[in-house]
């Protein structure tokens, strides 16, 4: 064999050798490729299974909230200090790990009505601290059958619009701006925390205050703006301390620009509904509206912000 032979047979075996080596390569990309696009499928699966999880979740604990006022919304007392009420804090194990869930109602009823919060309205006195420089426009009374966007829409000046999953009674109300003895201290309660605008006013409540719900402050307010007696304020109190329900309460005002009614039960909540899976938080306030006999969702809102 000559030297121009063995030079084209090495040619030759360098091209083969360099064929199978790339096929080689497009075959371990291929590979790559596949179990690539395997562990995007798998993570793709296990992100719509959490998302699931999330969404089932909060749709369960709209129904809980629902199942619960249906059963205790006529004749419920809360402390005087005001509040939510936590009617589920639970974790389950699913195929891909726990979710947490926890509801905690709020009454609307039992916070200051919105159209009572502008600058002159007369229970602008009972705002929670940390509220006194809140800017509310002066607003029409609200449907209870039409959503209100008022919540979406006020500036906060840096506060909190929703507040916080909390397995414990929430929070104390106290104001200095009304003239009211200091409730008795809370067993287990330690600190107060800043309210968020959710808490403070009740935007769909109409010009109504629910006595067995109302923090103290907003009740001795109304009362006077009422003119209700001292002692029949008292009295309230008295009871609500027993956790005793009032029924009738006394106290309407039919001022055109300031209405107000006092009533004993609320057919407005809000359910604060939180979930969590994998280290991703959900959570919704919802709207309720409705009686006894029934209650429906009027709006939610992304309380996850």
């Amino acid at each position: 064999m000559n030297a121009g032979s063995a030079a084209r047979n090495g040619r030759r075996a360098g091209m083969a050798l360099l064929l199978v080596l790339a096929a080689i390569v497009l075959v371990l990309l291929a590979v790559g490729g596949s179990l690539t696009a395997l562990r995007l499928s798998r993570q793709a699966v296990q992100l719509r299974a959490q998302d699931d999880h999330l969404a089932q979740g909060l749709a369960a604990g709209e129904q809980i909230a629902i199942a619960w006022l249906r059963a205790n919304a006529r004749e419920v007392v809360l402390p005087l200090e005001g509040g939510g009420i936590t009617v589920l804090d639970d974790r389950l194990e699913v195929a891909h790990g726990g979710v947490a869930i926890q509801v905690r109602l709020f009454d609307e009823l039992g916070m200051i009505p919105a159209h009572l919060l502008h600058t002159t309205g007369p229970l602008r006195g009972a705002l929670p601290p940390g509220w006194s420089g809140l800017i509310v426009p002066q607003v029409a009374r609200e449907r209870l059958e039409h959503p209100s966007d008022l919540l979406e829409t006020i500036p906060l000046l840096g506060r909190q619009r929703f507040p916080r999953a909390s397995p414990a009674r929430a929070w104390i109300w106290r104001d200095g701006a009304v003239a009211v003895r200091a409730p008795p201290p809370l067993v287990g309660v330690t600190s107060t925390r800043d309210l968020s605008l959710a808490e403070v006013a009740g935007f769909r409540s109409h010009p109504r205050l629910n006595v067995n719900t109302a923090p103290e402050p907003l009740l001795r307010a109304a009362g006077a703006f009422l003119e209700v007696g001292k002692s029949t304020v008292d009295e309230w109190c008295t009871r609500r301390r027993k956790g005793q329900f009032t029924g009738a309460p006394a106290g309407i005002s039919h001022e055109r620009a300031h209405p107000l009614l006092m009533v004993e039960s609320s057919d407005a909540w809000n359910a604060l509904v939180t979930v969590e899976c994998d280290g991703i938080r959900r959570a919704w306030w919802v709207m309720i509206a409705g009686n006894a006999r029934t209650f429906w969702i009027v709006q939610r809102h992304d309380a996850s912000r």
